[in-house]
């Protein structure tokens, strides 16, 4: 049994633009690609590539390398060729097919500080749910001192801050939104453990650079 990939309909948009490209065109963007001298951010390598395409286009595309590089494929096919033959096209496009399958291979032989950018967004993308973006809803809400359940209205009400935490995230590559009430002490909680993760990250940082990462247990 030939394997499949199961690839975003989002990435297979951007797929299929790829393979759809103008000689003229990939060909920039592969110079653009392979042009990298130095690690570089996700933004500023699409900002690079969206020079010469769309920049959703070179968004897509990045991901859509990202998410072919987490493939393991049991075939003797290419990267490439699995993914082409993974996605749904009509009957009359195995040209569009071939193209695609071309290109995706090229771009992922392109090496050096460009592949490194695009290896560690399939490794931080190899999670059934990504964080995208988040924000806090701050409201005031009444509370009344009645429980509603007599005719009487009364007018002793009161006043209470509610935050609430949107975080939209990628499950499985769908958008999804969640929405978390905050407690009283929510913020201050969210604080103290985005700088206790800020922390660690600067110590593992300085473990690193000076080479002092140790591997545990030590025997």
């Amino acid at each position: 049994m030939t394997a499949r990939l199961v690839i975003p309909p989002e990435l297979a948009r951007a797929l299929i633009a790829l393979g759809a490209l103008d000689g003229e065109t990939f060909d920039a963007l592969y110079s653009v690609l392979g042009s990298v001298d130095e690690p570089l951010t996700r933004d500023v390598l699409v900002e690079r590539l969206a020079a010469v395409v769309e920049e959703d286009l070179a968004d897509g595309v990045l991901a859509a390398l990202a998410d072919a590089m987490a493939a393991r494929p049991e075939t003797r096919d290419t990267l490439g060729g699995l993914v082409a033959s993974s996605l749904v096209l009509d009957d009359e496009s195995e040209s569009l097919a071939e193209s695609i399958a071309t290109r995706l291979d090229a771009l992922l032989r392109v090496g050096g500080p460009a592949l490194l950018a695009i290896k560690r967004e399939s490794t931080l993308n190899d999670q059934h749910v990504v964080f995208d973006k988040a924000r806090i809803a701050t409201d005031i809400r009444p509370v009344f001192a009645d429980t509603g359940e007599a005719a009487e209205v009364t007018y002793e009400v009161g006043a209470v801050i509610v935050h609430t935490l949107r975080l939209d995230v990628f499950e499985s590559w769908r958008p999804v939104s969640l929405y978390i009430a905050l407690p009283e002490d929510g913020l201050a909680l969210l604080k103290r453990v985005i700088e206790r993760a800020e922390h660690k990250q600067q110590v593992l940082r300085d473990a690193v650079e000076l080479g002092q990462l140790r591997l545990l247990p030590e025997l």
